[in-house]
């Protein structure tokens, strides 16, 4: 390959630069190289210059930024989905509180709503503001016990409002037994929300 790049230069009388792998000593390495005419007195080439260096940590590192990056991309997409969810139940309690006119219960309903979301939604800021973990990937996802009937509730109610705008019927079967599972709360929730999500999206409208 370089005795035809060599051939290359002092017929073109043009450098040529190109990286090549190489197997030796010390394993499976990546070599920067380039051939330089050197032109004589008469402006033909005498003789070619060539030099490598070895550039394998420097592609290794721009390979782990380019991966930081990727993680980072994704992970801010997936907290930008997740961060609208509890939008909708805040939204929804707070008109209901705006109205004046609620018993003491649906108030304190419409409060607690408020207060569940918002501190999902602190726990989704706190990874948004951890990013720097992302890009190092340090992230870790919780194996704690979860009550999965609190998370189907949570999904529930940052679902509902869509339901609601688009009429409809949602029923919901569980056992009376407590069901425990293992797992990080908030992707959980996620998990479940995203799949009522796309199941009122994609269900048609009921019609007034």
């Amino acid at each position: 390959m370089h005795s035809r790049e060599i051939d290359q230069v002092v017929a073109t009388k043009q450098p040529i630069r190109g990286e090549v792998p190489f197997a030796g000593t010390f394993g499976r390495r990546i070599y920067d190289y380039i051939f330089v005419p050197v032109l004589g007195p008469d402006g033909e080439v005498e003789a070619v210059a060539g030099t490598t260096r070895d550039t394998t940590e420097r592609q290794q590192a721009e390979q782990a930024l380019q991966m930081a990056n990727q993680r980072k991309d994704e992970f801010l997409a997936m907290l930008a989905h997740e961060l609208r969810n509890p939008l909708a139940p805040i939204s929804a309690a707070a008109q209901l509180v705006a109205m004046h006119e609620l018993s003491p219960e649906r108030l304190q309903h419409s409060i607690d709503i408020i207060n569940r979301q918002v501190k999902h939604m602190v726990g989704l800021v706190d990874d948004l503001l951890d990013v720097s973990r992302v890009t190092r990937g340090l992230v870790s996802i919780d194996q704690l016990p979860q009550d999965l009937k609190a998370v189907i509730a949570d999904s529930i109610e940052q679902v509902k409002p869509l339901l609601e705008s688009r009429q409809h019927h949602f029923s919901l079967n569980m056992c009376e037994e407590p069901v425990s599972i293992r797992g990080d709360q908030k992707r959980l929730v996620q998990i479940v929300t995203n799949l009522l999500n796309n199941a009122a999206k994609y269900t048609p409208q009921k019609a007034i």
